[in-house]
């Protein structure tokens, strides 16, 4: 293909484009693609090239985005401020938290809580059928000051229908509860295959190990999760609409030694256990509907505003014998130039650890250059991903 991309003198400007980002030169392809939009006298032409060109925008785009995060169970308010620049082979991000928080009833009696910071920076390198992430960040809040680090591999495609990635991550920031939120770290090595037979059907499955401990060094214990999704999608645009079966299972040997340095920090008067940090079992099994039109807060429009996403799923908890519901909903709203406000909320009647969970999102995304590929123009291109609501990395 290469051969004949370099010696085609007549080849359409969206299908130079396409053999360009199909030979892995995309920073080519992006080029190409700046330099026409806008500019053709063919307006089929130009409306081609903007349905392949737009497929490189997440990666591509300069822009800075403030947001505040509240989680109104948890008591954690978070403020964030990310930076996104592109480089040649992919790009990279710059961010930094501000995250103040009440002491859980866990904590409470004892010494206060310090409010976190943390630096994070991201490295994505893209190659031909392939791309690495790197992640690092620094948090200083209770207990030891966590350096973290991850590393992501997307793997070249198995075959037409399968696909696969890794990813290895040591003292990694955790989410599934409130205590491991403020004072937990987890080592995590993780697979993730994706099956898609057509279009419209596909299956993912994610397999984590976990390695969890307090960041004064406590051992909490270690375990995995499973997620495995079913998806048909019935829509691809205007708005993309997906039905979806869901199977979530988590599983954690807890240590039975004692957490004396999270303790003696605490000076409480009972001590705590691993069991307040995490439940040791976790079974779900769900039935859930997802209607999108882009993606409100990240980075690279790729559907003209407003974009929004509205997901919901109704569930059984198998561990303890009671149904749940979870409500996801998005809209992000361009106010000045390809400039978003958008506003998030996402709400469980039950998390992993039986307590409604409701988190609301609040940003705007600044675009610091301009884009020849304008939003208003821009050509819908839908890609369904996983989006899982309960793991034991998130929230749920």
């Amino acid at each position: 293909m290469e051969r004949l991309l370099a010696e085609s003198v007549n080849l359409p400007v969206a299908d130079r484009n396409t053999a360009l980002q199909l030979t892995g030169q995309y920073q080519k392809a992006w080029q190409q693609g700046q330099e026409n939009v806008g500019r053709m006298v063919d307006l089929q032409a130009e409306k081609q090239l903007r349905r392949v060109h737009v497929n490189q925008h997440p990666d591509k785009t300069h822009s800075l985005r403030s947001q505040v995060t509240q989680n109104s169970q948890w008591d954690i308010t978070k403020f964030s401020l990310d930076y996104y620049a592109p480089h040649r082979d992919g790009h990279w991000r710059l961010g930094s938290d501000y995250q103040i928080a009440d002491a859980p009833l866990q904590l409470q009696g004892g010494n206060d809580i310090d409010n976190e910071s943390r630096l994070r920076g991201q490295y994505m390198l893209r190659q031909l059928d392939t791309s690495w992430k790197v992640n690092i960040d620094i948090a200083d809040g209770i207990g030891d000051q966590r350096l973290g680090a991850s590393i992501s591999y997307q793997a070249p495609p198995i075959d037409a229908y399968w696909a696969a990635s890794l990813k290895l991550g040591l003292n990694n920031a955790v989410e599934a509860s409130q205590l491991l939120t403020l004072a937990g770290q987890d080592n995590i090595a993780g697979l993730t295959l994706n099956y898609q037979p057509t279009a419209r059907e596909s299956v993912a499955i994610q397999f984590n190990l976990h390695d969890l401990s307090t960041r004064f060094d406590d051992e909490i214990g270690q375990g995995w999760d499973l997620n495995l999704r079913v998806s048909e999608q019935f829509f691809f645009a205007d708005p993309a609409w997906q039905l979806y079966g869901d199977v979530s299972m988590q599983r954690v040997n807890l240590s039975d030694k004692p957490l004396d340095g999270i303790n003696a920090w605490r000076n409480g008067a009972s001590p705590l256990t691993s069991g307040d940090f995490v439940e040791n079992e976790y079974q779900r099994v769900a039935i859930g509907q997802r209607v999108w039109h882009g993606n409100p807060g990240v980075p690279g429009a790729m559907v003209p505003s407003p974009r929004y996403w509205f997901d919901s799923s109704l569930g059984y908890n198998v561990t303890n014998s009671r149904f749940d519901m979870t409500l996801s909903s998005g809209l992000g709203w361009r106010v000045v130039g390809n400039d978003e406000l958008y506003l998030s909320v996402d709400w469980q009647s039950q998390d992993r650890n039986g307590d409604e969970s409701m988190k609301l999102s609040l940003g705007v995304f600044l675009q610091l250059l301009k884009d020849n590929n304008h939003e208003e123009h821009t050509i819908t291109c839908n890609n369904p991903g996983l989006k899982c609501l309960h793991k034991l990395s998130g929230t749920g």
